[in-house]
Protein backbone atom coordinates (compact mmCIF):
# COMPACT_ATOMS: atom_id res chain seq x y z
CA UNK A 1 0.00 0.00 0.00
CA UNK A 2 1.42 3.55 -1.26
CA UNK A 3 1.57 6.23 1.59
CA UNK A 4 -1.10 9.46 0.56
CA UNK A 5 2.29 11.64 0.26
CA UNK A 6 3.12 9.71 -3.27
CA UNK A 7 -0.13 10.85 -4.14
CA UNK A 8 0.02 14.81 -3.77
CA UNK A 9 2.28 15.87 -6.25
CA UNK A 10 0.36 14.10 -8.94
CA UNK A 11 -3.29 15.83 -7.82
CA UNK A 12 -2.17 19.41 -7.86
CA UNK A 13 1.67 19.63 -9.36
CA UNK A 14 1.16 23.55 -9.11
CA UNK A 15 0.35 23.47 -5.40
CA UNK A 16 3.06 21.09 -4.35
CA UNK A 17 5.66 22.85 -6.40
CA UNK A 18 4.19 26.09 -4.29
CA UNK A 19 4.64 24.06 -1.20
CA UNK A 20 8.32 23.18 -2.41
CA UNK A 21 9.01 26.39 -3.10
CA UNK A 22 7.81 27.94 0.16
CA UNK A 23 9.59 25.40 2.44
CA UNK A 24 12.79 26.60 0.20
CA UNK A 25 12.69 29.69 0.87
CA UNK A 26 11.55 29.40 4.69
CA UNK A 27 14.90 27.39 4.85
CA UNK A 28 16.82 30.57 3.20
CA UNK A 29 15.68 32.95 5.42
CA UNK A 30 15.93 31.03 8.33
CA UNK A 31 19.39 30.52 7.44
CA UNK A 32 20.06 34.37 8.13
CA UNK A 33 18.40 34.07 11.47
CA UNK A 34 19.55 33.79 15.08
CA UNK A 35 19.34 30.02 16.06
CA UNK A 36 16.92 30.85 18.55
CA UNK A 37 14.58 32.89 16.34
CA UNK A 38 14.74 30.34 12.77
CA UNK A 39 12.83 27.48 14.19
CA UNK A 40 9.94 29.89 14.93
CA UNK A 41 9.05 31.75 11.80
CA UNK A 42 7.91 30.18 8.24
CA UNK A 43 7.19 32.04 4.61
CA UNK A 44 3.72 31.74 4.83
CA UNK A 45 3.72 33.49 1.05
CA UNK A 46 4.42 35.93 -1.56
CA UNK A 47 2.66 38.21 -3.46
CA UNK A 48 4.67 40.69 -5.79
CA UNK A 49 7.18 42.27 -3.98
CA UNK A 50 5.94 41.43 -0.12
CA UNK A 51 6.89 38.07 1.70
CA UNK A 52 4.96 37.07 4.80
CA UNK A 53 6.77 35.80 7.59
CA UNK A 54 4.94 34.33 10.24
CA UNK A 55 5.78 32.93 13.24
CA UNK A 56 4.41 31.56 16.11
CA UNK A 57 6.36 33.79 19.11
CA UNK A 58 4.42 36.81 19.25
CA UNK A 59 7.36 38.12 21.35
CA UNK A 60 10.05 37.31 18.34
CA UNK A 61 7.47 39.35 15.88
CA UNK A 62 9.82 42.05 16.54
CA UNK A 63 12.98 41.17 16.11
CA UNK A 64 11.73 39.23 12.34
CA UNK A 65 10.65 43.39 11.71
CA UNK A 66 14.26 44.24 12.64
CA UNK A 67 16.16 41.62 10.70
CA UNK A 68 13.78 42.08 7.50
CA UNK A 69 16.42 43.61 5.06
CA UNK A 70 18.84 41.12 5.80
CA UNK A 71 16.22 38.41 5.16
CA UNK A 72 15.02 40.32 2.00
CA UNK A 73 18.45 40.26 0.78
CA UNK A 74 18.92 36.49 1.53
CA UNK A 75 15.74 35.72 -0.76
CA UNK A 76 16.47 38.63 -3.79
CA UNK A 77 19.87 36.54 -3.49
CA UNK A 78 18.49 33.33 -4.32
CA UNK A 79 15.11 33.29 -5.78
CA UNK A 80 14.93 36.71 -7.54
CA UNK A 81 16.75 35.19 -11.23
CA UNK A 82 14.52 31.89 -10.51
CA UNK A 83 10.99 33.67 -9.62
CA UNK A 84 11.92 36.79 -12.23
CA UNK A 85 11.32 39.51 -9.18
CA UNK A 86 12.73 41.72 -6.03
CA UNK A 87 10.91 41.69 -3.23
CA UNK A 88 11.30 44.76 -0.86
CA UNK A 89 9.15 43.97 2.10
CA UNK A 90 8.09 41.68 4.67
CA UNK A 91 5.27 40.95 6.28
CA UNK A 92 5.44 39.64 9.75
CA UNK A 93 2.64 37.93 10.65
CA UNK A 94 1.99 35.63 14.51
CA UNK A 95 0.14 33.12 14.28
CA UNK A 96 -2.92 32.24 16.64
CA UNK A 97 -1.97 28.95 16.69
CA UNK A 98 1.48 27.30 16.88
CA UNK A 99 2.78 26.08 13.72
CA UNK A 100 3.62 22.87 13.66
CA UNK A 101 1.80 21.55 16.38
CA UNK A 102 -1.10 19.39 15.85
CA UNK A 103 -4.74 21.55 16.03
CA UNK A 104 -6.52 20.24 18.99
CA UNK A 105 -10.15 19.54 18.12
CA UNK A 106 -13.01 21.83 20.12
CA UNK A 107 -14.50 20.32 22.54
CA UNK A 108 -18.55 19.05 22.69
CA UNK A 109 -19.97 22.34 20.95
CA UNK A 110 -21.95 20.89 18.44
CA UNK A 111 -21.58 17.43 19.23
Amino acid sequence: MEKIGSYIPSLHPELHRRARLLAEMTASARSRLAPNLAPHCWISNFDGPCVTLVTDEPCLAIHLRHQQREIIKQLNEEFALRLHQNFTRIRVRVSSQPIGKPVQPSSGIGM
